[in-house]
């Protein structure tokens, strides 16, 4: 497995590989995980570690690169700023194919032997490890898409000459494949159209799913005298970038006019503004719930969080917990009365993503208060009871459906959970197609 994002990184990536590699363990195949050195995972991947995500790891067989660190020359602003504009990935790939990894790569190879290569993106660098790694063991590879390079739609490309490259190295990658996942029936038809001339048979789709770690459940007393609604990990939205979408290149800044952007897509809707928009409303027509209702965020808290918060004047209905473990996530959520989820805007066309945690609440069988466009998340939620779906355009009805819950945040309709999201039923249908790739 070539997993950049892996335990005990606590990254929103490092589920899925570390789910699939404890099933695989535990159904007697043998892992090996090529990642980063685990002294530089915080700092490279801007992550905490959080050791407990090595929870039935502990017979992965590792290889750990260390990373280059950046010359001199290279950290100076204009230059870092020069090279991320240039860049059409990030530079992982680069600052881990020293010669003395590409040995130890080598060296790792020959000793485990392996019959199969998965490779789980992003960081999207991984696909040039994952082309190299392929040709010196001649071995099967299988490409998991967690996310879209070509497709990524949350800022722009820089020109369209970036675009060009990105599809082109995304080409290359999924050419090279034996077999191409996603996490969506959404997103394997968008790669599908991306990619005409690949072979259909070659996609699959694994959604995301849960674990033991999610299976963690804490029992809470909510306290219904103030109504907690909570929402974990990124939104992906940058207020410029949707400012600049809408422009005429002419009225763009500087190199921003060259940007290049492939789809309309408007992500404040991926962000908690229609949800805030609706509570304030709510909060202005009726101020003796002022007390009531309370906004929490776990993750990174945005610039643009705390300036919208501040603009509704929504101060005292929001909590800020920062950036925490996974048994501190599922402690905070245990109090919440209800999670909100929220997905992007795509123009005639659906969203593609379904977030991973969204499994960790439906773990919990807590009420989802989506805020949601058409596309992956709208249809995974539409089979969750515990599902109130709002408009996000019509803030005055969602003040309505959002007073209700505040007067009954009880849901009566609680079903088992779904096996078809297990992570030992997911990783059997990895293992098919693992098994696919080798024997063919």
């Amino acid at each position: 497995m070539i997993a950049f994002e892996f335990p005990p990184a606590n990254t929103t990536g490092n589920y899925r590989s570390a789910g699939f590699a404890r099933a695989l363990l535990s159904s007697g195949h043998q892992v090996g995980v090529l990642s980063i050195d685990e002294k530089e995972i915080a700092q490279t991947l801007h992550t905490k570690l959080d050791q407990s995500l090595m929870q039935g790891l502990e017979k992965v067989q590792y290889l750990r690169l260390a990373t280059q660190p950046l010359k001199q020359w290279q950290q100076y602003r204009l230059v870092k700023a020069f090279t991320i504009w240039w860049n059409t990935a990030d530079n992982l790939h680069q600052r881990l194919f020293s010669k003395s990894n590409q040995e130890k790569i080598n060296a790792f190879l020959l000793s485990f032997n392996p019959d199969v290569i998965y490779v789980s993106l992003p960081p999207f660098s991984a696909a040039y490890l994952a082309n190299y790694v392929k040709g010196q063991c001649k071995k099967p590879l299988v490409v998991d898409m967690r996310d879209g390079w070509s497709l990524w739609g949350a800022s722009p490309f820089q020109t369209k000459w970036h675009y060009k490259k990105i599809l082109n190295s995304e080409t290359k990658l999924l050419n090279n494949a034996n077999a191409i996942i996603t996490v969506t029936p959404e997103f394997t038809t968008a790669l599908q159209n991306q990619h005409p001339k690949i072979d259909k048979q070659k996609f699959h789709t694994i959604f995301n799913g849960y674990d033991a770690l999610s299976n963690a459940v804490v029992e809470h007393q909510t306290d219904n005298s103030i109504i907690k609604i909570g929402y974990i990990g990124s939104f992906y939205y940058q207020p410029e970038n949707e400012t600049n979408s809408n422009l005429k290149w002419y009225k763009r800044k500087g190199l921003k006019k060259l940007n290049y952007y492939h789809r309309k897509e408007a992500w404040s809707y991926r962000s908690p503004y229609y949800f805030l928009r609706a509570m304030q409303h709510l909060l202005l027509q009726n101020k003796n719930l002022q007390n009531s209702i309370v906004f929490e965020l776990v993750g990174n808290e945005p610039a643009w969080l705390k300036q919208m918060v501040v603009e509704l004047g929504l101060q005292k209905n929001y909590k800020h917990h920062g950036f925490v473990s996974k048994t501190e996530v599922l402690n905070i959520m245990a109090a919440w009365h209800a999670v909100l989820a929220t997905s992007e805007k795509i123009i005639n066309d659906n969203h593609f993503s379904l977030p991973s945690k969204i499994f960790d609440v439906v773990v919990t069988q807590k009420p989802i208060l989506a805020f949601t466009t058409k596309g992956s998340l709208q249809h995974f939620l539409e089979s969750y009871p515990q599902t109130i779906f709002f408009n996000p355009d019509d803030f005055e009805k969602s003040a309505e459906q959002l007073s209700s819950f505040i007067v009954n945040p009880t849901v009566e309709s609680k079903l088992p959970l779904s096996k078809n999201f297990d992570r030992a039923t997911l990783s059997k249908q990895l293992v098919n197609i693992l098994n696919k790739v080798v024997n063919t």
